[in-house]
């Protein structure tokens, strides 16, 4: 089963589309990264106090948004440079 991010990522190949990408949408991203990274910290320095595994594991998970967001972030530069290829590209590796 695909799923429907790859679908819409792999149709905006075949009918490219240049997605409207502000400043806000830089600092949403931004925020949204450190916002992550805070809570990552978080969650493992709680988890390995109270031994908790399951709260560990959660900042690990925390950790891949930030790696998704990274790249998001990369595919705005991208896009913004003339690269707008990259946009659906990205979604396809995030969708991955």
């Amino acid at each position: 089963m695909i799923s429907d991010g790859f679908q819409s990522a792999f149709n905006r190949i075949l009918e490219p589309q240049i997605p409207d990408i502000t400043i806000l949408s830089f600092l949403i991203m931004i925020a949204t990264m450190g916002i992550n990274i805070v809570t990552s910290i978080y969650e493992n320095q709680k988890g390995r106090e109270i031994g908790s595994t399951i709260l560990i594991s959660d900042a690990l998970h925390t950790r891949s948004d930030i790696y998704v967001s990274s790249a998001v972030i990369v595919g705005f530069v991208a896009v913004n440079s003339g690269f707008t290829i990259m946009d659906p590209l990205i979604s396809i590796f995030i969708a991955f």
